[in-house]
C-alpha cells in the first residue's frame, strides 16, 4: 500500500480528501492528522503527506520544510483555500499545490506526478488480491521461478508474486538494480563481494551468466564510484584528521594495475574515527578483485 497523511485542522475536509482518494485507486491509505506536531512522529510511515498551508495556530509551510529536511523521501503535496500561498509554498520542495475544493482532475494529476517520484523507490505490482507496494531499498534482489517472481528482503522475509521477472525489469525505475541471469535482478547496494561470473549478496551466491557479461563491469563501477563518495564523506565528517593526515593520505600508491581487467580505478579506504585506528583493508563490501594496498606514512603501518 502507498500511505498518505492527510493533515488539516478542519475534520471534515479531512474526511472528505481521504474518500475522494480512496476512490481513485485501491492502493491507497489514507490517515488524518490535525497538526503537524502529531504528524511528525508518524512522518517515517509515508510516501505521501497533504498538507493545509494555514493550520489552527501554526503555518504550515513553515513546518512542512522542517519536515522536508528530515524525511526527504516524502511527497508533500500543500492544498490551500487561498492562491494567495500559491508563491509561498515554493520555498519548500513539494510536488503540487492543490486549490480548496480540490477537484477529482486536479487530485489525479497531484497524485499521479507523486506516484511518478515513488517509482525511484517503490514497485507497485498488480495481483489478484490487489496492488503490491515493494520497497524496493529493502529489497535484496528478485529471482524469477517459471512465470513468478520470489522477492528477497534484507530482513530474510521473502515474498511471491504472480508476475514474471522480466515484467518486473521492464517496471523497475530503479538505477540501483541489474539483471545479473535469466533468473536474477540484483540490488547493487547489498553486493558483499563480485567477481566476472559471481556475486555476493548475504552469504548467498547469485551467478553472472554469459548472457549478462557486462553486469560484471556495471557492477564493479557502481560499487567503486559509491565507495569513493563514502570515502569523501567520510573525509568532510572527519575533517581536522584528514586535514592532519592529508599529506600520508596522498602518498596512495597506483592502483590501476589492479584494475586493469575492468578499466576501473578505485581505491578502498576505511576510516575508524582516529589516525592510530586506520588501517589498510582488502575489501568493503566490494570484490577481492577491487582490492587496493595503501601505502600510509607512520603512524599506520602499511606493509607492501
Amino acid at each position: 500500500m502507498i500511505r498518505i497523511a492527510v493533515i488539516d485542522d478542519d475534520p471534515v475536509f479531512c474526511i472528505e480528501l481521504k474518500n475522494q482518494i480512496l476512490k481513485t485507486d485501491d492502493v491507497y491509505e489514507v490517515s488524518c492528522y490535525s497538526s503537524m506536531d502529531e504528524f511528525y512522529h508518524n512522518a517515517a510511515d509515508f510516501s505521501i503527506a497533504v498538507i493545509d498551508v494555514m493550520l489552527d495556530k501554526e503555518n504550515g509551510i513553515d513546518k512542512a520544510a522542517a519536515i522536508a529536511s528530515a524525511f526527504p523521501m516524502l511527497n508533500i503535496i500543500f492544498v490551500s483555500a487561498e492562491r494567495d500561498f500559491f508563491q509561498d509554498v515554493y520555498n519548500v520542495e513539494h510536488t503540487y499545490f492543490m486549490v480548496k475544493p480540490v477537484s477529482d482532475s486536479e487530485l489525479n494529476r497531484a497524485l499521479t506526478l507523486c506516484r511518478k517520484n515513488l517509482e525511484r523507490t517503490q514497485l507497485s505490482v498488480k495481483q489478484q488480491s490487489g496492488t503490491v507496494v515493494i520497497e524496493l531499498n529493502k529489497v535484496l534482489y528478485f529471482e524469477g521461478m517459471l512465470k513468478k517472481t520470489l522477492l528477497h528482503y534484507a530482513d530474510c522475509v521473502e515474498q511471491l508474486l504472480n508476475i514474471p521477472l522480466k515484467d518486473i525489469e521492464q517496471q523497475l525505475r530503479n538505477d540501483n538494480f541489474i539483471r545479473t541471469h535469466q533468473s536474477f535482478i540484483v540490488n547493487m547496494n547489498y553486493i558483499n563481494r563480485a567477481s566476472k561470473n559471481k556475486i555476493i549478496i548475504q552469504n548467498t551466491e547469485i551467478p553472472i551468466s554469459r548472457k549478462y557479461s557486462g553486469a560484471a563491469a556495471a557492477i564493479l563501477r557502481y560499487l567503486s564510484e559509491n565507495m569513493l563518495g563514502a570515502a569523501r564523506l567520510t573525509r568532510c565528517q572527519n575533517n581536522q584528521l584528514y586535514q592532519k593526515y592529508h599529506k600520508q593520505m596522498s602518498r596512495i600508491v597506483d592502483v590501476k594495475k589492479h584494475l586493469e581487467t575492468f578499466g576501473l580505478k578505485l581505491v578502498c579506504i576505511n576510516m575508524n574515527g582516529s589516525a592510530s585506528k586506520a588501517k589498510i583493508v582488502q575489501s568493503i563490501a566490494c570484490p577481492p578483485i577491487l582490492s587496493a594496498r595503501l601505502l600510509l606514512a607512520s603512524p599506520i603501518s602499511a606493509g607492501r
